[in-house]
């Protein structure tokens, strides 16, 4: 009880701080959002926008709504809201508030160069207020590690995770959903480099979730889909499908009509019956994704890009190469705005693209087809100088991914 009480106070210390008083209706904003209940905090924001008295009680309530808006996958309206807000007068706090939803909003987008200027400078608003180490100075530090994590400064990441994780400890206690997102999120840093040491963390997150939630809430999905991809990393090929069919009981539970996150473990499920050398199971899995992230996203997302990819490399691993060829050409249209062509003669120019490191993979498997194809079935020079297109195409991307990278 006294560490939530002190979690409160800290809380209201900083909505004091900029003009937030001791409304009951901003504390269920936060706290529906933390729960990912967005709906019903956008319908909350809402209805205390059209109350709000101050200018900095508007501005908190618009980072909130960009705030949400983001979480909820809607980056172009969170966009133009944070933005909108981004440049007017403010307390320190409050500016830090809004500058770590943008450098939020560009991780989700891909610009970790803009993620990185706007979070860096919100850590310095916090840091200059005193109020670092409050709910939203945590948070600010965690998606900072998120960042470097994605970046591959592994050691920055760690250690911001680390900083969030203690200031999370202190203010709402062992057991609270902010402390299992640090669990979480210092997995994420160790899934590339220590996948023994993501699984510890997301399976001390686990507990915390299930304790909070149940079993059959959507972060026990999460959580499950995140060990899932441990065990596969570590060729735990059972454990791995057993987590990922968890997730999957209760994404269906959630929503029966399908979603994207029922997408995510059905790819998942189809890579690991891939890599156990099952591919009518791995391409069951996949297609099943497809049609879920088609309905959803329409004909262009990095996701649905990433899926044509998976189901490209079964058709490759075939010897279908004609097949193979023609997913990977639709990976690179689904991944970028501006490009239509199924001609595999045609590439999207690299700097046209949802996603630089799907579209990466797509010209590099359309590469490693057209060898292939060359060496074992045609023994044209015109597909190997198609292939050697798709590498400089690697190159000049690689290069434009580096520098939004600095």
């Amino acid at each position: 009880m006294k560490k939530f009480l002190c979690g409160l106070t800290l809380l209201f210390a900083f909505l004091s701080s900029h003009g937030q008083n001791d409304n009951p209706a901003y504390y269920k904003i936060d706290s529906l959002i933390g729960t990912s209940e967005f709906e019903n905090a956008l319908q909350l924001i809402a209805s205390e926008l059209l109350k709000a008295k101050t200018s900095n009680e508007t501005i908190w309530l618009k980072a909130k709504r960009g705030e949400a808006l983001i979480s909820h996958g809607n980056l172009d309206e969170a966009e133009t809201i944070l933005n909108g807000i981004k440049s007017l007068d403010k307390s320190q706090p409050l500016q830090g508030l809004v500058l770590t939803n943008l450098g939020y909003l560009y991780l989700n987008k891909g610009r970790n160069d803009l993620a990185l200027q706007y979070l860096e400078e919100a850590l310095i608003k916090f840091q200059e207020s005193n109020s670092r180490d409050t709910k939203e100075g945590a948070r600010c530090l965690s998606t900072l590690g998120l960042v470097y994590g994605s970046t591959g400064k592994y050691k920055q990441a760690e250690s911001n995770q680390n900083i969030a994780l203690q200031i999370r400890l202190k203010i709402f206690g062992d057991n609270s959903e902010e402390v299992a997102a640090s669990y979480n999120n210092l997995g994420l840093v160790y899934s590339q480099s220590d996948p023994d040491k993501a699984l510890e963390y997301y399976e001390k997150a686990l507990p915390i979730y299930e304790k909070l939630h149940g079993k059959d809430h959507f972060k026990i999905a999460i959580a499950s889909t995140n060990i899932g991809l441990m065990y596969n990393s570590l060729q735990l090929y059972g454990d791995a499908i057993n987590n990922f069919e968890t997730a999957l009981t209760i994404w269906r539970k959630i929503y029966p009509n399908g979603h994207p996150n029922e997408a995510i473990t059905l790819l998942n499920l189809g890579r690991t019956y891939g890599q156990m050398k099952n591919p009518t199971a791995s391409l069951e899995y996949s297609e099943k994704a497809l049609a879920i992230y088609k309905k959803y996203y329409g004909a262009k997302h990095s996701d649905i890009s990433q899926t044509l990819n998976q189901i490209g490399n079964l058709k490759l691993n075939a010897g279908d190469y004609d097949g193979a060829l023609q997913y990977f050409q639709q990976a690179l249209i689904a991944n970028a705005p501006h490009f239509e062509s199924l001609d595999l003669t045609k590439n999207p120019i690299v700097t046209d693209y949802y996603n630089a490191k799907v579209l990466l993979y797509s010209l590099r498997y359309k590469a490693t087809a057209l060898e292939e194809k060359h060496y074992r079935e045609t023994l044209k020079l015109s597909d190997l100088k198609l292939s050697l297109t798709c590498l400089f195409s690697c190159d000049s991307l690689i290069d434009d991914i580096r520098h939004h990278s600095r």
